[in-house]
């Protein structure tokens, strides 16, 4: 395995040789280029870091999935072979997410419930802009009271929809962040209860694809 990995590996040069190297020849970094930086300086290589050898965002974005790529599909006993290499690229995080994020649920995947639940805990995650995202949690309430496989009771529905009415009515400005965060985390974590264990599973981890917020909450980067 160390063979393997460490020929596939292109000699590398450091982002501020290659930076000068390319900035002298008036070019930008490019697929090319890309593929010598260390995995831990290509975010660099898009940014004011690389003055006029910078190069697009999705060029850096597509050469780290292109690395991490390799080791999605290894089965364990092989991963924990490449983990020392991962650690030392420092990509061994990315690598583990990814890996996450292949078996997360998709948002349309989700059910009613689920996805009441995931937007209540974006809301308790990061409480910047609210308005709008109370908005689609009242309205899910709503659409699980109407539907008789929801698993969520109509009075539950009701009583939470309507604390939320009223949350959204004093927040922000007369409750602090604290106490708005605690309100949705309690109900979120009510919600759970309602739930079969196999719904409470696909949430455990945070981790839900094809869905994005102010904050990123839930995506796929």
């Amino acid at each position: 395995m160390k063979i393997e990995i460490e020929s596939f590996v292109p000699k590398q040069q450091s982002f501020a040789d290659l930076r000068q190297e390319l900035t002298d020849k008036g070019k930008k970094f490019d697929e090319t280029t890309l593929r010598l930086v260390p995995y831990s300086e290509l975010h660099l290589c898009c940014i004011g870091n690389a003055g006029d050898a910078a190069c697009l965002p999705q060029l850096v974005q597509q050469e780290k999935r292109n690395r991490r790529e390799r080791f999605l599909s290894m089965e364990t006993e092989e991963f924990k072979e490449a983990e020392t290499f991962l650690k030392i690229e420092q990509m061994h995080a990315d690598v583990v997410y990814a890996i996450a994020l292949r078996t997360a649920p998709r948002w349309a995947d989700l059910s009613t419930s689920q996805k009441l639940w995931t937007k209540l805990t974006c809301l308790y995650n990061h409480t910047d802009n609210p308005a709008d995202r109370m908005v689609d949690v009242i309205n899910l309430f709503a659409q699980c009271a109407a539907d008789p496989n929801s698993g969520l009771p109509v009075d539950v529905c009701t009583a939470y929809s309507s604390k939320l009415r009223g949350l959204a009515s004093v927040y922000p400005g007369r409750v602090s962040d604290d106490t708005f965060r605690n309100k949705v985390g309690e109900i979120a974590e009510t919600l759970l209860e309602f739930m079969l264990t196999e719904e409470r599973q696909m949430l455990e981890k945070e981790q839900v694809q094809d869905f994005s917020c102010t904050s990123d909450c839930f995506r796929i980067m």
